[in-house]
């Protein structure tokens, strides 16, 4: 029994693993205003386990570390690629571009920090990825030191002080990042050019899919079908109703349009201008209108759980054409979308359709609508997905100005590899859907065994490394984690014209912080800094693996 509390056999390492992760994640119900501070006490408590003399066997921790790290990171890039849409113009393209102008701005400030105070580069990579808050960037900056220092297994177990010095000063600028974000994050709502964010937020809840009423007063569509309209119209918009004096019609009726219908559309705010433009007069929406009664009362919810129908488009499908029934939106993961003829569904997705009864069951028939299917995982594509990514980490490539060759390393490969596949499966007609519960499954016990796994493997280095000097590593964590993020905040509300929601989701993108956006969004309820969280992350997660490849690079 003595043996196995105080040696270093596998029996004794697991027990170790197994109590940091469980105190960790009790303290990390702990709540701030409602939220709990999460996962990242795991780090902590291994740090502090290791620094009282907790002992671990270094090849079991280095491969549960590299494991979890390629779970996390392979669930995170499914969830987000679920999701994607980005069309490159508009709002989208600006909310990815100031978040990645972010991070950028960030391990710009990580050479100026370096040259002015001459921090060692290891040191200079933790600060970067606790700054951002950026656990997979943590988890790559040792891989990718190993791998460029050393390139074996063994050299990477066997010369462990560079990792100590990355997970200590990642450690140290992790609360300090939080502090700097959460202190711009409130100077936004005070500095926001007098537009309080709850004004915004009732303003804009939902500017990602606006619902609009259009008059019919263009001469050029009158006596013409309704879908001999749409054919000429560039761009996404979805008929809810088209509204004749007091009857209430439908788009699979596809009536004759006349001067003064009233059509209830929902587009993208890219294109609502253009359909006003087409049918003639955009006007306001009265919530008491017949219209808008008729569209709530014919809607229905149903989820697609036939893996037949994964990889169909919409077109192909024809709800409209051969059901009768429209198709008002898909949601697919936390994302609504709007549906186009060229959109691939999925099982998992959730539609919201409309029309009559005996054709939306129909509808329920050909998806399948039961949630019972939806209970037995698809890991196939998981673990396939999750070995394809390694591989595609493994290749070299090379940049410009660059003396050795870079790889993508394990996050880099395996993230890259699940947003494609969330993004793209469909289309390939791979089943990717996971129950939620599922997925947060794989990716919390990804996230605790990499964070316990870094805590126990650099703890013993906290107390030197504090007495040198380490705590400046704190004030290094908030300048770049505020500085940079004060630019973008400034140039997001005053050059780009964002509302604040906006721009808070872009800049809790950026950061990757879980915590932040889980604050925001218990104080703030908006859909516009949902979107752009949801749009600017994942690019900014893989700005920050291909910038701490390259800073590593650089710094051997």
């Amino acid at each position: 029994m003595r043996d196995f509390f105080l040696g270093v056999g596998t029996g004794h390492s697991l027990m170790i693993l197994c109590f940091v992760i469980g105190i960790g994640l009790l303290l990390g119900r702990i709540r701030i205003k409602g939220v709990r501070t999460g996962s990242i006490w795991v780090l902590f408590v291994g740090i502090v386990s290791a620094a009282f003399g907790a002992r671990t066997d270094q090849l079991f921790l280095h491969f549960l570390k590299e494991f979890g790290l390629i779970v996390y990171v392979f669930s995170v890039g499914l969830q987000v690629g679920e999701g994607f849409q980005f069309s490159g113009r508009g709002y989208r393209l600006k909310s990815v571009s100031i978040a990645a102008l972010q991070v950028i701005l960030l391990f710009a400030g990580v050479f100026i920090i370096g040259a002015l105070s001459g921090e060692d580069s290891a040191s200079l990579v933790g600060i970067a990825t606790g700054a951002v808050n950026g656990v997979p960037g943590l988890g790559t900056a040792q891989q990718a030191w190993y791998d460029a220092a050393t390139g074996t297994f063994l050299s990477e177990v066997e010369n462990p002080t560079a990792s100590s010095r990355i997970g200590v000063a990642f450690s140290l600028a992790y609360p300090a990042g939080v502090l700097g974000l959460g202190f711009v994050l409130w100077l936004i709502t005070k500095l926001s050019s007098g537009q309080s964010v709850n004004d915004s937020v009732s303003a804009i809840a939902d500017d990602d899919i606006n619902t609009a009423f259009m008059e019919v007063t263009n001469p050029a569509v009158f006596g013409k079908h309704l879908s001999e309209v749409k054919d000429k119209l560039e761009g996404n918009f979805v008929v809810v109703n088209i509204s004749k004096g007091d009857d209430i019609l439908m788009e699979c009726d596809d009536p004759v349009l006349e001067k003064g219908d009233r059509i209830l559309v929902e587009s993208d705010p890219d294109d609502i201008k253009t359909a006003a433009i087409l049918f003639g007069t955009e006007i306001s929406i009265d919530e008491s209108s017949r219209a808008v009664k008729a569209s709530l009362g014919a809607k229905k919810n149903l989820v697609v759980t036939r893996s037949a129908i994964t990889g169909h488009t919409v077109k192909e499908l024809g709800f409209l054409r051969k059901y009768g029934v429209t198709l008002l939106r898909v949601i697919r993961g936390s994302a609504q979308l709007l549906p186009t003829d060229s959109m691939y569904l999925k099982v998992g997705d959730r539609i919201t359709v409309s029309g009559k009864a005996e054709d939306v069951s129909k509808v329920a028939s050909l998806v399948g609508n039961s949630n019972r299917e939806l209970d037995w995982p698809y890991l196939v594509p998981i673990f396939l997905g999750m070995a394809i990514g390694v591989v595609l980490g493994a290749i070299p490539f090379n940049l410009p100005g660059m003396d050795s060759p870079l790889r993508l390393g394990l996050s880099g490969g395996v993230f890259l590899i699940a947003v494609l596949l969330g993004k793209f499966g469909p289309s390939w007609r791979i089943t990717t859907y996971t129950t939620p519960s599922a997925i947060l499954m794989i990716r919390e016990t990804g996230l605790a065994l990499l964070l316990a796994t870094i805590g126990l493997g650099c703890g013993s280095s906290l107390l030197p490394l504090l007495s040198s000097g380490g705590y400046m590593w704190f004030v290094y964590g908030f300048i770049l984690s505020a500085l940079p993020s004060l630019i973008v905040a400034l140039i997001g509300c005053h050059l780009m014209h964002f509302n604040p929601a906006r721009v808070m989701g872009c800049i809790a993108a950026s950061s990757t912080s879980p915590f932040a956006i889980n604050m925001l969004r218990r104080k703030y309820s908006s859909q516009a800094m949902d979107s752009s969280y949801n749009l600017a992350y994942p690019v900014s997660l893989f700005i920050q693996i291909i910038m701490v490849i390259i800073l590593v690079h650089i710094a051997i």
